[in-house]
């Protein structure tokens, strides 16, 4: 299923009295673990609001960056998806914290008509995978070469400029892709094939 270009979100907040935030439209902000993000900021909450994907656990999540530690507010209750929507009540975001007292949330499709992806961007969160698995293997491999006291200062820098080209390559939007432009991102793609052959 691929996800429309906009998501309507909404919620109810029972702080200083019950207020109903009717769904309001939020969109895509790049790609977070191969899939899309979303980032807005909210006026009524005075917060900036994450919707991401949780490869770990598998799940979409909804939360708020707290100097640099996303904290969770909600996960989303249902099968792994593309697109972190509750189209029905039996699915339905799980609040987890109750100090922002968000007790009704949802996300449900927007009006936009989903983008067609080229075949180059279906393949691209397959190639970040395949380039995580490797960081993944030559990580193990240097620590059990540490383990032995064996140290070499080259593979510690090779493996923290891996890393940062790791956080830039789960960050890129695809959409940017099938022209080389960048209306998405800082890089254009060609510098993004770069960081993936690293």
């Amino acid at each position: 299923m691929e996800c429309p270009n906009e998501i309507l979100f909404g919620f109810t907040y029972n702080g200083r009295g019950t207020a109903i935030i009717d769904p309001y439209t939020i969109f895509s902000t790049g790609v977070y673990n191969s899939k899309s993000y979303y980032t807005w900021y909210d006026s009524y909450m005075d917060l900036t609001f994450i919707i991401r994907w949780n490869t770990l656990d598998n799940r979409w999540e909804f939360g708020y960056d707290s100097l640099g530690t996303f904290i969770i507010i909600a996960f989303l209750n249902y099968p792994p998806s593309d697109c972190p929507l509750n189209p029905s009540n039996s699915f339905s975001w799980l609040v987890l914290n109750e100090d922002i007292y968000l007790v009704d949330i949802n996300t449900i499709a927007g009006n936009a008509i989903p983008v067609e992806t080229t075949e180059e961007q279906e393949c691209y969160p397959i190639l970040v995978w395949n380039t995580q698995c490797e960081f993944a293997q030559a990580t193990l491999k240097y620590m059990q070469q540490m383990q032995f006291g064996i140290f070499c200062c080259k593979t510690l820098d090779k493996l923290k400029n891996k890393y940062r080209a790791l956080e830039i390559l789960n960050c890129y939007d695809i959409r940017d892709i099938p022209n080389n432009t960048t209306e998405y991102n800082n890089l254009t793609y060609q510098q993004i094939k770069n960081l993936l052959n690293f």
